[in-house]
């Protein structure tokens, strides 16, 4: 048999073996038949191919469908417990780390704060950390399908290199080689914002609309857009800065180089510095020496007035901001994550009074105003779920070789 010939089986088989995986973890259960049709290959390869999947674990058979004149066709589902997935979520001042399984659904989690944020310090404290839950969850670190990482700032997708994180204070961090001299898995580095808006699309608010954007709001302010049902990420993988456009023309200078930017007036420590400048006599706010964000929210619960001015102020801001996110993108839903947006009303009411007196007035501009579906872990799982895309995805053959380049599901040969 020729090299071509071989080069040719391999790739289709490869290509139908994860669309018929995509197709049960999407539809499942589900007959051969279903699939043959579905996916338009003959019967035979999909039986031979479904059963293949079962006996290597990511397929299982859960009984027989209802028949339609001959046998009762047997039923295919998804295994989620084939394979575990690692997730760690950077905030500027957060960390959180889970094992998923293939649905991302979290089975163990921990979480902490960031002190100094050096590079080195944080990656062995992460390292660390993951161990730990490996251990805690007897999973041997060989066997972790991949490591998904959300980071707040711009990546290098390709070499898994932190360019900029503002709220870190980090440039050109290796992120991905420093998590790889220490743990031996695949890992994936994304975009908090991209991170996040994959964690809604999946698994959160957005599930059933494939046009929206994710805005995050918390220590800064970033976006993940959704375009058509996929991510969208520009020409070199930076677009979603919405925290870095300028919303007041002449305001102060921000860390990123620009002025007036969404962060300086929506963010947490904004709030709190809002809240402290509008603080009076009599408010609950004017005690207190070292104001967060938090504060400032619990004080809006108990109706102090200059603590729901400052999420008002915030949110208005805000708006001004997804105005333009509107106008250039047409989401049919902007869903708002991160601690901030925890605050629930506060902030997304006033978002919405800019966006109803500002967008052009037309149904064209309609666009659903929603509080994240997995609060603030929608990055967390959302690289979680990116390590399950990519490895679901059908990976690059070479040609003359029988070998499939970036099998991370071990498919091939099964």
């Amino acid at each position: 048999m020729s090299d071509v010939t071989l080069f040719h089986q391999a790739l289709m088989k490869e290509y139908n073996k994860h669309a018929i995986l995509r197709l049960v973890k999407e539809k499942g259960p589900v007959s051969c038949t279903e699939i043959s049709r579905a996916l338009n290959i003959s019967r035979t390869t999909a039986t031979v191919l479904a059963n293949e999947l079962c006996s290597s674990g990511l397929l299982k058979e859960i009984g027989y469908g209802e028949s339609r004149g001959g046998r009762k066709p047997i039923l295919f589902v998804f295994n989620p417990d084939y394979a575990s997935v690692g997730s760690i979520e950077l905030g500027a001042t957060r960390m959180a780390l889970a094992l998923t399984d293939l649905n991302a659904r979290v089975f163990a989690y921990d979480e902490g704060t960031i002190g100094e944020p050096d590079p080195g310090s944080l990656v062995e404290v992460l390292v660390t950390r993951m161990r730990s839950l490996l251990k805690q969850a007897n999973i041997p670190e060989d066997q972790l399908l991949g490591l998904g990482v959300s980071v707040p700032g711009l990546v290098d997708s390709e070499t898994g290199k932190l360019l900029k994180a503002v709220n870190l204070g980090w440039e050109n961090v290796p992120l991905r080689s420093l998590l790889g001299q220490r743990l031996q898995v695949p890992i994936y580095i994304l975009d908090k914002g991209d991170a996040g808006a994959l964690g809604e699309k999946w698994f959160g608010a957005a599930r059933q609309c494939d046009d929206f954007i994710y805005v995050t709001v918390g220590t800064g302010v970033g976006s993940g857009i959704i375009s058509g049902g996929q991510l969208y990420r520009g020409a070199r993988h930076a677009a979603g800065e919405l925290g870095h456009i300028t919303v007041v023309p002449n305001g102060p200078r921000c860390r990123c180089g620009n002025v007036g930017c969404v962060e300086l007036y929506c963010s947490a420590s904004a709030i709190a510095r809002g809240a402290a400048a509008k603080s009076e006599p009599g408010s609950t706010l004017a005690t207190k020496p070292d104001l967060t964000c938090r504060d400032v929210y619990e004080a809006a619960l108990g109706g102090d007035k200059c603590a729901i001015e400052a999420f008002r102020e915030a949110g208005t801001f805000l708006g001004v901001a997804c105005v333009t996110l509107v106008h250039l993108f047409n989401p049919a839903m902007l869903v708002f994550g991160g601690g901030v947006a925890q605050a629930g009303e506060l902030i997304l009411e006033p978002v919405r009074a800019v966006l109803k007196d500002r967008l052009m007035r037309t149904p064209l501009y309609d666009v659903e105003v929603a509080k994240a579906g997995l609060g603030v872990n929608s990055g967390l799982i959302g690289a979680a779920a990116y390590v399950i895309q990519e490895s679901l995805a059908p990976r690059r053959v070479v040609a003359g070789e029988t070998q499939i380049m970036g099998n991370s599901l071990g498919l091939i040969g099964r």
